[in-house]
C-alpha cells in the first residue's frame, strides 16, 4: 500500500517534467521525489493561520540551513479548493486528484504537518544532497515501518521500491518519518527538539508561525543568497559600463548596503497564505542584536494615521512612511546623501531630517489618465515646523534647478492666499523643449499626459500646524480637501474597502501602500477596448485594493502581500477573455478561403 501512494509516475505525472525548469530551491524539492513528489504539489499555494511553529518544523535541527513547513495538510487543501471556487475557474482547470490520492492514504496523517530540511553542513545551499522530508504519519503508518524494522532485523531504516527508485523511510517517532531517496541522509538524520525560535529572531517567527507554508533560511543561507545577489549585480554593472552606462557609484553604494547586511543578518523567511479572501506573501529578515541595521529597526511605526491625513477620494494608487526614527534617517543619511549632493543636490529637496513621516495619493483624475495622470495627486508630510520644511523643499528645488546638468525653470511664490488658516505658496516646474529636437513633440505629450494641460509640474504648498500639504496641480479644489483632510486626520485610511486589506497587513507599520486595481482597469479598459475591441469581463462592482506593509522591531523587518480574492478574479477574467480572442484567431488563421480547395488536417 505505501508503495502505491508513493509511485512518482501516479503522483507527479506529467508535472515532473514541469518541475525540471523552475528555479533551483524547486528543483531542490523536486529532487527528494517519493513522499515529497505529493508534498510539491501542494507547495503551490497555502491555508489558514496556526498560531505556533508546525509541530514538523520543530523536528528539524535547529541549525538546519532551511526548512519548509506546511503547518496543516487538510486544512491547506481545503483553502486551495475555496479559492478555486471563488475564482470560478472552469471545471477540470486544475486537477488536484493526485494531492487527493496522497490525502487518503492510510499511512499518512493529513491533518499533521510537513517539512523539507536542508540539514546543516559544509555543502551549498543548492547541493540537494542531504534534503530529506519529515512527513506526518498515521498510526497504521508507524505499525507498518516497525513491523518492516523488525522484518529486516537491523537498522532503524526501511528501503521501499517504489518502481523506479528505492525510497528510505525512517520512524522518528511523534506521528513523523523521515524520508529520502538516499539511505545514508536518512540514517544520519537526528530529528531536533525546538529551540528554532532563538536563532530566527521575532520578525522571521511571526511569519514562520502565521504562514500557511513557510521558508526559513538561517543565517549562513541567507548570507550565501545575499552573496550571490551582489554578483549578480556587479554583472549587470559590467554589462552596463559596456553599453556606456556610468553607474559605478550607485553600483558601488548597493554592494556596501548588501555587505553591511549580510554581515549582521541573523536569518530570512518567505511566507505563503491562501484561501477564500485571497493571497497573501510575507517575507522576513532579522539582524544581529546591536548591529547598525538592527538598530536602524528598533522602533515601531503608524503609517496607517499617516493615510488618514490625505483627502477621501477615488485613488488609483496611495502611499504613507513613517520616518521618524532616528535609525530611519541614519541609514538614510549614510546609504544616500553623499551620492544624492554629489549628483543632484536631491537629499536637501527629499528634506528627511526635518520630515516624520510622509503620505501621497495619486487620485483619479478629473479628466481621466489621458488628462493628466497626477492632476489629482497630494502629499502630506508630518512635521514639527512646516514653515521650516516648506523653505527647505523651496531651497531644494532652487538647488536642482540651478544645476548645470539640467536646463529648469523653477517658480515660487510664497503666500498666494490662505486656506483654513492655513498660508499658501505656489510653485511650478519648467523644462524647456528644444523645438529642434526631433523628439519634441512626443516630449511635450508625455509631459501633458502626466501634468494635464499646463505641461509641467506645478502646485501648492501649505504650511499647517499639522504638517505641510503639497499638490501637483494648480486645482483650487484639490487645495481645499488637502488642506481639510491633513487638519482634521479623517482622511483616505477611512476607506472601507482600503480598510479590509489595512486589516490583514502587519500591525505597527512603517510603510503602506494600495493599488486600487478597480479605479485603474476602470481607466485603462475603455481606453484598450478601442484600440482592441470590446473587452466583455464581468468585473466585481466593488474591488478591495492590493496592498504592501512593512511593519519593524526588535531587529527585523517584516513585509507582506495582499492581493484580494476580487483582484485575482477580475485577472483570472481578463486572462480568459484574451485567451478566447487568442483562440478564435488562431481558428481564423486555421480556416482555408472560400474556394482555396487548399487540403485541411
Amino acid at each position: 500500500m505505501w508503495v502505491y501512494v508513493l509511485r512518482e509516475d501516479q503522483v507527479l505525472g506529467e508535472s515532473s517534467h514541469e518541475l525540471d525548469s523552475e528555479r533551483k530551491i524547486m528543483r531542490i524539492l523536486h529532487r527528494t521525489r517519493t513522499a515529497v513528489a505529493g508534498i510539491a504539489l501542494i507547495l503551490a499555494s497555502a491555508g489558514s493561520a496556526f498560531a505556533d511553529l508546525p509541530a514538523a518544523f520543530g523536528r528539524a535541527p535547529a541549525d538546519a540551513q532551511f526548512v519548509v513547513s506546511i503547518g496543516d495538510v487538510s486544512a491547506f487543501y481545503q483553502n486551495i479548493q475555496d479559492l478555486i471556487a471563488v475564482l470560478d475557474l472552469p471545471e477540470g482547470e486544475v486537477d488536484l486528484s493526485m494531492v487527493q490520492m496522497v490525502l487518503d492514504s492510510p499511512l499518512l496523517n493529513p491533518a499533521g504537518s510537513i517539512a523539507i530540511v536542508k540539514p546543516a553542513g559544509d555543502d551549498d545551499l543548492f547541493d540537494d544532497h542531504g534534503v530529506i522530508a519529515i512527513l506526518p504519519i498515521s498510526q497504521a503508518g508507524t505499525d507498518m515501518i516497525a513491523q518492516a524494522v523488525q522484518d529486516q532485523g537491523e537498522g532503524d531504516t526501511i528501503a521501499f521500491d517504489t518502481g523506479q527508485f528505492e525510497l528510505f523511510v525512517k520512524d522518528l517517532g511523534g506521528g513523523f518519518a523521515a524520508a529520502s531517496p538516499y539511505r545514508e541522509v536518512v540514517d544520519a538524520f537526528e530529528a531536533g527538539a525546538g529551540g528554532h525560535a532563538a536563532l530566527m529572531g521575532s520578525s522571521c517567527l511571526t511569519v514562520c508561525e502565521q504562514s500557511d507554508l513557510s521558508l526559513y533560511f538561517s543565517q549562513g543561507a541567507m548570507q550565501q543568497l545575499m552573496s550571490q545577489g551582489s554578483d549578480q549585480i556587479a554583472e549587470q554593472a559590467e554589462v552596463a559600463a559596456m553599453m556606456g552606462a556610468d553607474m559605478g557609484g550607485q553600483i558601488e553604494l548597493v554592494e556596501q548596503s548588501f555587505t553591511m547586511a549580510s554581515e549582521s543578518i541573523l536569518a530570512g523567511a518567505f511566507g505563503l497564505t491562501l484561501g477564500r479572501d485571497g493571497v497573501s506573501l510575507d517575507f522576513a529578515t532579522q539582524f544581529e542584536e546591536g548591529s547598525e541595521f538592527a538598530n536602524a529597526l528598533m522602533m515601531q511605526g503608524n503609517s496607517t494615521g499617516l493615510m488618514n491625513h490625505l483627502p477621501a477620494s477615488q485613488y488609483l494608487f496611495a502611499i504613507a512612511t513613517d520616518s521618524s526614527a532616528n535609525g530611519f534617517k541614519k541609514v538614510f543619511e549614510d546609504l544616500f546623501k553623499d551620492e544624492m549632493d554629489d549628483q543632484f543636490g536631491m537629499h536637501k529637496l527629499m528634506n528627511m531630517e526635518q520630515a516624520q513621516g510622509v503620505a501621497i495619493t495619486v487620485g483619479v483624475p478629473a479628466g481621466g489618465i489621458m488628462g493628466g495622470v497626477l492632476t489629482n495627486t497630494t502629499a502630506y508630510f508630518r512635521t514639527d515646523d512646516a514653515d521650516q520644511f516648506a523653505d527647505a523643499m523651496a531651497d531644494g528645488l532652487r538647488e536642482v534647478s540651478n544645476n548645470e546638468q539640467f536646463e529648469i525653470d523653477f517658480e515660487y511664490e510664497a503666500g498666494v492666499e490662505t486656506v483654513d488658516g492655513a498660508s499658501v505658496d505656489a510653485w511650478s516646474i519648467g523644462v524647456p523643449v528644444d523645438d529642434s529636437n526631433p523628439m519634441a513633440m512626443q516630449m511635450q505629450q508625455a509631459m501633458a499626459m502626466m501634468f494635464g494641460p499646463a505641461g509641467k509640474p506645478s502646485g501648492y504648498i501649505a504650511r499647517t500646524d499639522q504638517g505641510a500639504v503639497i499638490t501637483y496641480s494648480k486645482s483650487k479644489d484639490l487645495l481645499n480637501r488637502a488642506v481639510s483632510a491633513a487638519i482634521e486626520g479623517e482622511g483616505l485610511a477611512d476607506d472601507e474597502q482600503m480598510a479590509m486589506v489595512a486589516n490583514r497587513l502587519p500591525d505597527n507599520r512603517v510603510f503602506e501602500g494600495y493599488m486600487n486595481v478597480k479605479t485603474i482597469l476602470d481607466q485603462v479598459l475603455p481606453f484598450a477596448s478601442m484600440m482592441m475591441g470590446p473587452i466583455d469581463v464581468d468585473l466585481p462592482e466593488n474591488m478591495a485594493p492590493v496592498g504592501l506593509g512593512a511593519s519593524q522591531g526588535e531587529g527585523g523587518i517584516h513585509l507582506r502581500l495582499v492581493v484580494p480574492s476580487d483582484v485575482l478574479f477580475a485577472a483570472t477574467q481578463i486572462a480568459n477573455h484574451f485567451a478566447g480572442q487568442a483562440e478564435d484567431f488562431e481558428e481564423d488563421e486555421e480556416t482555408p478561403e472560400e474556394g482555396s480547395r487548399q487540403p485541411r488536417f
